[in-house]
């Protein structure tokens, strides 16, 4: 697929996405927020990768919440504009986090301890379009293909979306990287382990 082509479904999943009201983010945020909780995640994993949503994104901070009743396991990526990769960090306490990159909360270097990808077994991935295969097209940075391509990475990876983000194909390229499970408002997909 043509970088065109992608830049095409990022513009009207964004706007599809931007044309839930207030009050349709929040109820479905609440949904996934309980289907995510079903999961039993807490239970099965030890460390948890996730992001601080910005923009239009689903708010992961009440997932984040959730986690951090019960791990202070909890990782966050920082991007590194040279290298063009996500480092990653321990974030024992949400106020070792600070604007980064794109104003999105990254954790703070000199609070925080660096962690190896093979440490993480559960990371919650972003995404923009997702098919019911378990891809996803993301910002085009390619940030978390690179993570996740690792052969150190293991983990079990879970991304949140609005139904309205959902695409019929997600075109696959050799360097993708699905996911296992998918939470919309709708349903949960769950993808062979991939």
């Amino acid at each position: 697929m043509s970088t065109e082509q992608k830049k095409i479904i990022r513009e009207q999943v964004i706007r599809r996405r931007s044309l839930l009201s207030n009050e349709e983010r929040k109820e479905n945020e609440l949904r996934i927020l309980k289907y995510f909780m079903d999961l039993d995640v807490i239970s099965k994993y030890q460390t948890f990768m996730v992001y601080s949503s910005f923009g239009s994104e689903i708010n992961t901070w009440p997932i984040i919440n959730y986690l951090y009743q019960y791990t202070n396991q909890i990782i966050f990526p920082k991007v590194d504009p040279i290298s063009k990769q996500l480092k990653l960090y321990l974030v024992n306490n949400k106020n070792h986090l600070t604007p980064g990159i794109w104003n999105i909360l990254e954790p703070d270097e000199q609070q925080c301890e660096p962690i190896a990808i093979e440490s993480v077994n559960f990371i919650l991935v972003p995404g923009l379009a997702f098919d019911k295969d378990g891809y996803r097209i993301g910002y085009g940075g390619g940030y978390y293909d690179k993570l996740l391509a690792q052969h150190s990475c293991h983990a079990y990876k879970v991304a949140i979306s609005f139904d309205c983000q959902m695409i019929n194909n997600v075109p696959k390229e050799s360097f993708d990287q699905p996911i296992n499970v998918l939470i919309t408002e709708e349903q949960v997909y769950y993808f062979k382990d991939n």
